[in-house]
């Protein structure tokens, strides 16, 4: 047993428009096992019972060039493949425990907080604007701050992590100089896993490094877009095998 299972404890709540999910670290979607706390409510509303999905999660697979067919992959619990934080990019896909456990988190965002920044950071440059005075009590948020853009390459990361908008085009993250998060949705919940943990099939890990942003919009009632929640995955193979027949 990996000294790293330990690290994916951290679960976050994602509410926008009609919806209400769970988010579980390493990516898995849905209901708390085993108190089948339900972790997937469209619509929301006073009394919350409808539940259409109880849990969802990646499945990895892929053959290697030497015919070795490896799989990673979650069920219900915590009992998964998937642990937190990025991989090194030397080839061997390692993982520490203290970047597992540093990363057994997740970043919320919202579209609200992008367009007071813009103001305030517009505001800064513009010698007409009084940042005390039209901004008095603005603060970067804490989620914008520690937003995982940039890699400790000292540790073998890769350079750049989570997107960013890099309001000065100089290459480095800082949102005191008016850079902040790239996201899709209204809100959105960021979260970086890989598939090291081995807890589920028991196997050999790919070395995939998953970056997972779950999203969603306000909408209208009207509309269809409040009751639909969405999840964009970036995967990166950071091991040295190149597989084939590979399959989410």
């Amino acid at each position: 047993i990996p000294s790293i299972a330990s690290s994916q404890t951290a679960v976050t709540e994602l509410s926008v428009g009609l919806v209400r999910a769970r988010i579980h670290a390493g990516g898995r979607i849905g209901s708390t096992a085993p108190t089948g706390l339900q972790g997937f409510i469209v619509p929301t509303g006073p009394t919350d019972l409808v539940s259409p999905l109880y849990t969802t999660g990646l499945w990895l697979s892929g053959t290697t060039a030497g015919g070795q067919v490896r799989c990673s992959a979650h069920l219900y619990g915590s009992d998964a493949d998937l642990n937190t934080g990025p991989l090194t990019v030397d080839g061997t896909a390692s993982l520490p425990s203290s970047t597992a456990l540093a990363y057994d988190r997740f970043w919320q965002v919202h579209r609200t907080q992008v367009d007071l920044h813009l103001g305030y950071s517009a505001c800064l440059n513009d010698p007409d604007c009084d940042e005390l005075l039209e901004y008095p009590d603005y603060a970067v948020p804490s989620e914008f701050i520690s937003w995982p853009a940039m890699g400790n390459t000292a540790a073998g990361q890769a350079p750049y992590l989570a997107p960013f908008v890099d309001a000065n085009n100089n290459g480095i993250y800082d949102p005191s100089n008016g850079d902040y998060p790239c996201f899709l949705g209204d809100v959105a919940v960021y979260h970086i896993f890989n598939d090291k943990k081995q807890f589920q099939t028991f196997g050999q890990p790919l070395g995939i490094e998953g970056h997972m942003t779950t999203f969603g919009y306000w909408g209208s009632e009207a509309s269809e877009v409040p009751y639909a929640l969405f999840t964009h995955y970036r995967l990166i193979n950071r091991s040295s095998e190149t597989y084939s027949n590979f399959r989410i």
